[in-house]
């Protein structure tokens, strides 16, 4: 199976105090065996190394860089992607969805993947499974 994360589940499989760690970290250890794909694009590891950095303990930047997104492609936006998402939220831009969300959209279409690791729902609009659910 083939998945995309968002920068805010990278972030909580970090942060032990999060709410849905414990459920993400169920997910994630799922996953880790191997025959799974985990899909992050640039703009999401952007955002999440600067959630880590600001939030968390200096530490978790390495684990970030060295462990978590060991096994994660990572799709790098160029600019067609960037103005696909763009084009995208402009059009609806009555979702509460950000630009970060877009592109993680149009790269699980993309790669068709099964579904979005996220935080909220915010993907299931879109007709994405989340994990977990």
């Amino acid at each position: 199976m083939r998945l995309c994360i968002d920068s805010a589940a990278l972030y909580a499989l970090l942060d032990r105090e999060h709410a849905k760690h414990r459920s993400l970290a169920d997910a994630w250890r799922q996953l880790a065996d191997g025959s799974d794909e985990v899909i992050a694009h640039s703009y999401a590891v952007l955002e999440a190394a600067e959630l880590i950095q600001r939030a968390l303990p200096r530490a978790a930047v390495g684990a970030f860089f060295d462990d978590l997104l060991a096994p994660v492609k990572v799709v790098w936006v160029d600019q067609r992607l960037h103005e696909a998402a763009v084009a995208a939220m402009l059009v609806r831009l009555d979702q509460d969805l950000t630009l970060s969300d877009w592109v993680t959209y149009r790269v699980a279409r993309q790669h068709h993947a099964a579904g979005v690791m996220a935080l909220d729902g915010r993907f299931r609009f879109l007709g994405l499974a989340q994990i977990p659910s």
